[in-house]
Parts: structure tokens; C-alpha cells; sequence
């Protein structure tokens, strides 16, 4: 069986399988029935390893390991772990060691046998085939499916069942042939496990089919049926056509138009995770290719390009995401439609966190590391965005906005806003029109990363007692970029609990300005439908390890790698109003059934006013002590709604005015 390149060059699938799948970003139509979808042609060898890769594409394989640099250092990487692997004792198999939790436990099956099986083709080397092949066996006979004390719930039978079929796939030439009978059983009842009970995840609707649950789950199934194909299961024809549309649904629909997987950097390489595994071997198996179907997953590594903060190799952490690099899966899309920008944000943030080891996959991520040597026609070079004239923003249609001021230096500036949709709310922070703002190697305004969810924990506006609700949306209302910088529009009035205020208007406008100095003006206007004074109260969240301190009614954040400090003035219908730092000691928020104090995760500064409609003006500028602050003068014309604020720097002058729908900067010469 020759080695599959997949490539947008690929057969029109369509036709072959008589999909037709038109599901958009916001489409409500249901997904098409598996009956519709022709199984008839899918051939699977009898002969293994054969889903993956044959000894006949090993050459190849090994070739491309050495071909670059970063292709060397994974190689490299690869031997490391499974030597690490080899220290795993099988008496008994530990479902939760040093590697891996335990609700992680079938990844990390995945990895451990993954790793060595792999390993032992890449390097001939026949003792880590031996030891996959004690794990894997270690597993079936200690271990079973429908035990929860062993996989807890369907996502870890579903990690649980890959890591079955990858370690039946590369350890088979060493099984004898009642060896490999029980693996076989094995895999069966991991199939039955994924299949004899009603679930949300077999259901046609968009919201389920864009969520990584979905496509794990469904992804399991299929290499399950691809590894009894030959056998006499009277349900292979029904699982194989519900695991091609239900994978297939979800790369039709957990991106938007512009390749935003909402679920953010984590959970949509999870996804790819458990789709591109099954769709490289289904392919190969003279089935459908859904990586070739779904050509909009070339732009799904947009996201690692974008949220790649300029220090550190950090990650921006919106929503359900922490600031670490996304998983290898990400990149199927990236290395298939040969993307050398998101290749290189990718490789940056995995070498610049230090996290080199991430190259080979780890315990708790799902394992696809064998396929940066096997996606794409060609082995891919990174290629930095400056040498490829990347723009320094992106609008994304489900609603986030990403600014830079430069793709080089780690004290560039870096800004986000997001208001929008997620297609699967299981993941959806309540942080519609938040914001975060990094410069000088400094973060000021962050997101709190993968815990804290409420809109407290968010750059967010608290409106007469009304939070935001799980669920809520915003949208950007408006995204201009001009020569100084950009402006951003958002509007967050459906995100609020109408059971605590009737919000008719949510609207925040953000100007980041690139430079030569980078700094943010925000104006917010907030009403509800009535015309009484109420408490509103505007949040600005920044690193634990920051330090707030006042300066007058405004507070200078300093940053915790001692790069830079900020200056965060606001005002509210043009009075200057105190910045004042929370008290958080004894504050704590709940999530997944557990109290966690918020200072772990954040520091909160906040201003409060009494009024019947605010309309707050925030700046905050950074500063080094080679750039020291500008001088700042606001004004605001009551009877024409607009604020005006003038900052005078060493070399120029800046003047913003905004009134309730825009912002405009105009810019002069230093003053005398």
C-alpha cells in the first residue's frame, strides 16, 4: 500500500461518497444521514503495520525525519520518550503515572504505545516494539471498556480505543495469531462501548458536530471498524458510515469562515486529534478523504499565528486554554496545505516556552507525532511572518480580533478583543467585548486562562448587577485598520442575565495604537431600559504576578518580568474616577465542582460609578524608563457625546476623539 500524501490535489470525495455537506459557521441545517454514505469501496490490508504506514513507506518516512531541522529535533525528541516509555511497568499497568492523570489515561495509552511502536520503525529497533507490545497486552487483559474505574466516561474509552488500534497496528508482526485475536476482542468491545449507548453525540445538530467530543468519539469508532473490516462484525457498515459523517461533520463546522475553531488552541487540536488519525487511515483504506473534503482546515493554524504572544513562546489563553503550546494535531491542517507561517508561530511557541519535548507528543495530549513525518506532499520549512508580508491584524468572522505592532521583538505589542459566537457552548467563557494588551515584554491585560470563566474574571463591564451568562454572545460590530493603528467595535448587550437588568446597549470601542509608543484607549457605553441610576463597574485583569499600585486616582501595573510598567486612567462622563485594586484574598470562584481562590489566577483592578448611562473612557499606556509616560489631558463635550483625549509624547502628539460609534486618531509633531 503506497504511502498517502494528502493534498487539496486529492479526488473530488463528494461525488465518491454522495456527501453534501454545506454546514457554515452560523447554519442551523442538520447534518446528512450515515445511510447516505457509501461504504462499499473501503478496502483495509490484512497485513500490518497498514493503516498508518507499511515497512514499504518506511524509507520515506525516515528520510523526512532528517530533513529539516525541526523534523531532526522531533526525531530526536521521539527516542527520548520512548526510552522514558520504556521505564513503564506493565504489573500493573498504571493508569495514571508520572506521564499522564486520570482523565487521561487512553491518551496516555496512546502515547506509550504509540511512541514505541513507532520508534521501533523509525530507529529498527526492535526493543521498544517489544515493550509496546507488553503495554498493549498489559491493557487487554487488565482492563476493561465499560469499567469506569479504568476509562472514565466516553472521551477516555474513545482516547482509549486510538491508542487500541495504533498499538494493534504497529505491534501486530510480533503478536501470535491468538494474541492478536485477543487484542481484536478487545478492540470490539472498546467499539460496543462507543456504540450501545444513547448519547448527545450522536446527534445531526451543529452545535454537537463542531465539538471535539464529537469527532474523538466518532474518529475511535471508525479505526475500531477499520481494525475488524476484515472480520465478520455484522455492525461494521453502520459504525463506518456514522464515523464518516459524524467526522466529517465536525471539519465541515468547528471553524468559522476565516479557520477560528472557537474551542480555542487546545480543543480544536484535540478534535483534529481524533478526526485527521482516522481520516489519514480511512484514506488509505481506498475510503473517503475527509482532510482533502474539508479544505478550510488549511486555515484552523491561523489561530496558533495569531494568539502567538511576542515573549516566552506563550499562548493567548481565550476561553478554555492555558498559555502553553496547541497539541501536534493542530497541525495536520497546517503541514497537509503546506502553511509555513502557522508552522513557524507553532514551532515558536513549542521552543521558545522551553517545551522542545512537545515535538513527540506527551501523556495527556492525543498522539499524531508520527504524522509530521507523513502529512503533506513535502517535508515543510518554517517561514517567519515578516519575510511572507503577513498584516499585523486578522478579524476572525466568529468574533475575535488580534492586533500586533511587529512580528519581531519580544517587547512588541500585542491586542485582542473578543466578541462573538461559539459554536459549542462547553467551552465558552463569559468574556464578551474583553480585552487583553501586551507590550514591552510585559502582560497588562490578560486573560486568566483555562479556570476562571465568569465575566468577574474577565476585562468586562458589570451592569446594574447583571454578569454575562455561559452561552451569551457578542459580535464585532466594526474592525478599521488605519495607519496608526486599529479600531475595534463590539457590542455584548445579549451576553447579560436579563433575570438581573434589561441591558439595551453593551457597547465598547477599543483603539490599539501600534506605535511609536503602543498603548489602548477603550470607550464603553452601557445602558439599561429604564432611565434610573444604578451601580456599573468596569474590571481590568491582569497577571498574579503583576503589582498594582496607586498613583493618584489612577494605578501603575508593573510587570512581572520587570520589563515595563503601565499607567491605567479612566474616566467616566468625563470625570477622572479612582482606579482601585480588589481585595481577592478571601475571593474564590467555583468551577468543575471545586472552590479555587482567584488570586492563583488573578489580579483585578476596578472602577465603580453610580449613573444612569456611563460612558467610561480607559487608557492605559505602557512605559520603560528609556520611554517615560506622556503627558494625558481628556475632555468631554457632554452635548455632543465625544470624548477627546491628547497625549503628548517626546516625539509626537496623539489626539483621540470618540463619540458613541467611533474613534479617530489624528497625530502631530512633538510640541515645543
Amino acid at each position: 500500500m503506497k504511502l498517502v500524501r494528502l493534498s487539496k490535489s486529492a479526488l473530488g470525495i463528494a461525488a465518491l461518497v454522495g456527501i453534501a455537506v454545506s454546514l457554515s459557521a452560523h447554519s442551523q441545517e442538520l447534518y446528512v444521514p450515515y445511510s447516505d454514505i457509501n461504504v462499499e469501496q473501503i478496502e483495509v490490508d490484512n497485513q500490518h503495520p497498514s493503516l498508518f504506514f507499511t515497512l514499504d513507506d518506511l524509507p520515506a518516512i525516515r528520510e523526512r525525519s532528517e530533513a529539516l531541522p525541526w523534523l531532526k529535533d522531533t526525531r530526536e525528541q521521539v527516542k527520548l520518550k520512548a526510552d522514558a516509555y520504556m521505564q513503564i511497568s506493565p504489573t500493573p499497568y498504571p493508569l495514571v503515572n508520572q506521564f499522564n492523570g486520570f482523565g487521561t489515561a487512553g491518551r496516555g495509552l496512546q502515547n506509550y504505545v504509540g511512541t514505541l511502536g513507532f520508534a521501533s520503525y523509525l530507529f529498527n529497533e526492535p526493543k521498544y516494539l517489544e515493550k509496546a507490545k507488553e503495554l498493549l497486552l498489559a491493557v487487554v487483559m487488565q482492563t476493561e471498556p465499560d469499567n469506569r474505574s479504568h476509562w472514565r466516561a466516553h472521551l477516555q474509552v474513545s482516547d482509549a480505543t486510538q491508542g487500541m488500534v495504533l498499538g494493534y497496528d504497529f505491534v501486530y508482526p510480533i503478536l501470535s495469531k491468538d494474541e492478536r485475536q485477543l487484542v481484536k476482542d478487545e478492540i470490539y468491545k472498546f467499539a460496543k462501548e462507543l456504540t450501545h449507548h444513547k448519547s448527545a453525540w450522536g446527534m445531526e445538530a451543529p452545535g454537537v458536530l463542531s465539538c471535539n467530543h464529537n469527532t474523538v468519539h466518532y474518529g475511535a469508532l471508525g479505526l475500531a471498524t477499520l481494525a475488524l473490516w476484515n472480520d465478520d462484525i455484522a455492525e461494521k457498515k453502520e459504525w463506518m458510515q456514522r464515523a464518516i459523517g459524524r467526522v466529517d461533520g465536525y471539519l465541515a463546522s468547528f471553524i468559522d469562515a476565516d479557520g477560528y475553531g472557537t474551542e480555542g488552541h487546545h480543543y480544536y487540536a484535540y478534535g483534529l486529534g481524533g478526526s485527521s488519525v482516522f481520516a489519514w487511515a480511512l484514506a488509505r483504506s481506498n475510503g473517503p478523504d475527509l482532510m482533502a473534503k474539508n479544505e478550510r482546515i488549511a486555515l484552523a493554524g491561523d489561530q496558533v499565528l495569531w494568539k502567538l504572544l511576542p515573549f516566552e513562546g506563550r499562548m493567548l489563553a481565550l476561553n478554555d486554554n492555558d498559555e502553553i503550546p496547541s497539541d501536534v494535531a493542530g497541525m495536520s491542517g497546517t503541514l497537509i496545505y503546506q502553511k509555513p507561517n502557522q508552522l513557524w508561530a507553532w514551532l515558536e511557541s513549542v521552543y521558545q516556552s522551553g517545551e522542545k519535548h512537545l515535538l513527540a507528543g506527551f501523556g495527556r495530549t492525543t498522539y499524531t507525532t508520527p504524522f509530521l513525518f507523513m502529512w503533506g506532499d513535502e517535508p515543510l520549512a518554517p517561514v517567519h511572518p515578516k519575510d511572507s508580508d503577513t498584516p499585523l491584524g486578522k478579524h476572525f468572522e466568529s468574533g475575535r480580533v488580534f492586533l500586533r505592532s511587529s512580528w519581531e521583538g519580544e517587547g512588541a505589542a500585542h491586542f485582542s478583543m473578543t466578541s462573538g459566537i461559539d459554536f459549542h457552548r462547553g467551552h465558552d467563557h463569559q468574556d464578551e467585548n474583553s480585552v487583553t494588551f501586551f507590550a514591552y515584554g510585559e502582560g497588562f491585560l490578560i486573560d486568566p486562562q483555562y479556570m476562571p470563566e465568569q465575566s468577574e474574571a474577565h476585562t468586562t463591564l458589570k451592569i446594574q448587577g447583571a454578569e454575562q451568562i455561559k452561552g451569551g454572545d457578542g459580535y464585532i460590530a466594526k474592525y478599521r485598520e488605519d495607519e496608526f493603528g486599529a479600531l475595534v467595535q463590539g457590542q455584548a448587550e445579549h451576553a447579560y442575565d436579563f433575570t438581573k437588568a434589561y441591558v439595551g446597549y453593551a457597547d465598547r470601542k477599543s483603539y490599539f495604537v501600534r506605535g511609536p509608543v503602543p498603548y489602548l484607549v477603550m470607550r464603553d457605553d452601557a445602558q439599561v431600559e429604564h432611565d434610573r441610576a444604578g451601580e456599573y463597574v468596569g474590571r481590568y485583569i491582569t497577571y498574579p504576578g503583576n503589582a498594582i499600585e496607586k498613583d493618584g486616582k489612577s494605578i501603575i501595573i508593573k510587570g512581572q518580568r520587570g520589563k515595563a510598567s503601565a499607567k491605567l486612567m479612566v474616566f467616566s462622563n468625563g470625570i477622572q474616577v479612582s482606579v482601585e485594586e480588589d481585595d481577592l484574598k478571601n475571593q474564590t470562584f467555583v468551577r468543575r465542582r471545586k472552590a479555587l481562590p482567584y488570586l492563583d489566577f488573578l489580579r483585578r483592578a476596578s472602577v465603580t460609578v453610580n449613573e444612569v448611562n456611563p460612558k467610561f473612557l480607559s487608557i492605559l499606556i505602557p512605559f520603560t524608563d528609556a520611554q517615560p509616560l506622556p503627558s494625558v489631558k481628556v475632555t468631554f463635550d457632554e452635548k455632543a457625546d465625544i470624548y477627546t483625549a491628547r497625549l503628548s509624547f517626546e516625539t509626537h502628539t496623539d489626539v483621540l476623539q470618540f463619540n458613541q460609534f467611533d474613534g479617530i486618531l489624528t497625530r502631530s509633531g512633538a510640541e515645543e
